[in-house]
């Protein structure tokens, strides 16, 4: 067995799945990409992060099988199953993080969405670095499009992160109120 980066997880971020529970292509290249990072000995864990649901599937329900079917074992998967956004990906992957004792994050996502998730990571004080599953390539207003929602969803982002980065420095928990 290859040694492990110690303290490092890696995150996959959620995806469009379909109605039968099916990973979309894109979300399959995230998880390939993700077991692999597994299997090289990057981490010690994967964070499946995404609590959108399809149907009768979440996100990371669904990734949380594809992953153990890859061969990653079941107890190093970690399912983070709140997030519904790239920043609430950020919130809560960080909360699992501090709770398990991970102290680095590698983010598993598409190309076009890593810089936006990175941003976010660090926005809220995870130490990360990125991964990026190559996207294939779009038609240049596709493309132009994408280019338009990330950077109009990183500045979405962002003030959103900031108001809970202000939050939590005043003793606030943005989701469940004051700490006691």
């Amino acid at each position: 067995m290859k040694q492990r980066t110690e303290g490092q997880a890696i995150v996959v971020l959620g995806c469009k799945v379909d109605a039968l529970g099916a990973p979309s292509p894109a979300l399959s290249r995230r998880l390939r990409w993700g077991a692999a990072a597994y299997h090289c000995g990057l981490a010690e864990a994967v964070i499946v992060a995404g609590g959108r649901r399809w149907g009768e599937h979440t996100e990371a329900g669904v990734m949380s099988r594809a992953l153990e079917a890859m061969g990653v074992p079941e107890e190093r998967v970690f399912p983070e199953m709140l997030s519904m956004t790239t920043a609430e990906n950020a919130v809560f992957v960080q909360e699992l993080m501090l709770h398990e004792g991970f102290r680095k994050a590698l983010v598993v996502t598409c190309s076009f969405h890593l810089p936006r998730a990175l941003q976010c990571f660090r926005t809220v004080g995870v130490d990360v670095q990125g991964l990026a599953a190559p996207s294939p390539p779009l038609p240049w207003r596709a493309a132009a499009r994408r280019r338009i929602h990330e950077a109009s969803a990183l500045w979405i982002d962002q003030s959103y992160l900031r108001k809970i980065c202000a939050d939590r420095a005043q003793g606030f928990h943005p989701f469940t109120g004051p700490r006691v």
